[in-house]
């Protein structure tokens, strides 16, 4: 079976929706299916590549300038819609692949995927990593789209989604708005999101002091991790206030942040509060060296927004990488979401309800007191992710369900 995969961005970037889309490559290529994958980046001369053994797919890189890329997930550029319909169509004309799998946002792959699946009456299958693109989603990110535009693009992605194939979504609550806006329930998977276990793993007692030494983080202190974008819709200025406030009383601990790019406002802030290295960024960094920095960390921080129209039933992908590594978590968000229940019902770390400088610092006192639960809470949060989210599993069912689909007459579509 050949599958196409028209993405953004892919692997070696280390963005979460990297990971997993290469974790579904992966696992089509462990299933015997030749996969070519269509990428709009991957991040080449900013990010080292990782050698790899898999020889089942081939990945085209279109090498996408950030100007490009920058709004995908909010809007729409016709010109990617060309450059990625352009070269997915003569991929498909060459390799004659049985399903065109895309993945949303960015929009643009959506559309091409789309088209190029019509074109050649092949099964397509979109995957939602997140709400995309339905107005309560840019309510949230404050996304400056007029009411016409938001109103057009609801329109073409509601048709879009209607005449796929399959849907697959990482949350339950994006199935529910697929459903009302009129996508069949029965075309609707949940593929939730996961870490790989082979590559998020704990370190043993001298790995840990190894990997500190190499990076020069303090080996007798407390380490904080945050590793992920530094978007405004993520409160992490209030992380470094909250340490600020929580350092006072307890300086035998460290900050560190681990971005792709953009941290020099935060770094200003760091300095303000008069944090020096207490405070500590690094990156860009490659997945299998960030996974190994945060396995020789003491707890991984997911701060989340307290809006309860969007993040209550979510949880977002770097929670799982946290968890794989053995690290408890630090976490914000909407009262009674499923990132409660991870840190509270699974007794995976510690939740400070709705984002604020001093339930952060809430938070950072928690562990300064209670640093014998660490181990216990990292514990929980490894076999958690090890029995319900690891990727390699999560992958191999996706593949089940697209060799099912490609298997299938195609139902007759409609406008």
């Amino acid at each position: 079976m050949k599958v196409l995969m028209i993405v953004d961005p892919f692997d070696p970037c280390p963005q979460s929706s990297a990971q997993r889309l290469h974790s579904f490559a992966q696992a089509f290529s462990h299933k015997g299916f030749r996969i070519a994958v269509i990428a709009g980046t991957c991040c080449h001369g900013t990010i080292r590549a990782a050698s790899s053994s898999e020889k089942n797919y081939t990945v085209y890189d279109l090498r996408c300038p950030g100007f490009l890329l920058s709004l995908s997930s909010v809007t729409i550029n016709p010109l990617l819609v060309l450059l990625y319909g352009f070269f997915s169509a003569i991929i498909a004309a060459i390799e004659r692949p049985d399903v065109v799998f895309a993945s949303v946002p960015n929009g643009e792959v959506a559309i091409a995927g789309f088209f190029v699946s019509r074109i050649f009456r092949i099964p397509f299958a979109a995957d939602m990593r997140d709400l995309f693109p339905f107005p309560s989603a840019r309510e949230i990110i404050n996304v400056p789209i007029s009411p016409s535009m938001s109103k057009l693009l609801t329109h073409i992605f509601h048709f879009l989604y209607r005449n796929s194939d399959a849907v697959t979504c990482v949350y339950p609550r994006i199935k529910t708005e697929l459903v009302t806006a009129g996508v069949p329930a029965d075309r609707i998977s949940v593929i939730p999101n996961g870490a790989d276990t082979s590559i998020y793993h704990k370190s043993s007692s001298q790995e840990r002091e190894e990997i500190r030494l190499k990076y020069s983080l303090p080996r007798d202190k407390l380490i904080f991790v945050y590793a992920g974008t530094l978007a405004s819709y993520y409160p992490t200025h209030d992380l470094i206030e909250g340490f600020g406030k929580a350092y006072q009383k307890e300086k035998n601990a460290q900050l560190l942040f681990i971005t792709f790019r953009g941290y020099e406002h935060h770094r200003r802030m760091a300095e303000e509060l008069e944090l020096g290295d207490a405070v500590r960024f690094m990156g860009p960094l490659s997945v299998v060296e960030t996974a190994g920095i945060l396995s020789a960390c003491d707890v991984g921080l997911i701060p989340f927004s307290g809006d309860e129209r969007f993040l209550k039933d979510m949880y977002g992908a770097k929670i799982f990488s946290y968890m794989a590594c053995g690290l408890p978590i630090l976490a914000s968000g909407p009262p009674g979401g499923l990132i409660e229940d991870f840190a509270r019902e699974f007794q995976t770390g510690f939740f400070v309800g709705k984002p604020s400088a001093n339930n952060f610092a809430t938070g950072y006192s928690f562990f300064f007191k209670h640093k014998e639960r660490i181990e216990i809470m990292g514990k929980n949060a490894r076999k958690l992710v090890e029995e319900h989210y690891d990727r390699k599993r999560i992958g191999m069912k996706l593949a089940s369900l697209l060799y099912s689909l490609s298997e299938k007459e195609r139902p007759r579509h409609r406008l």
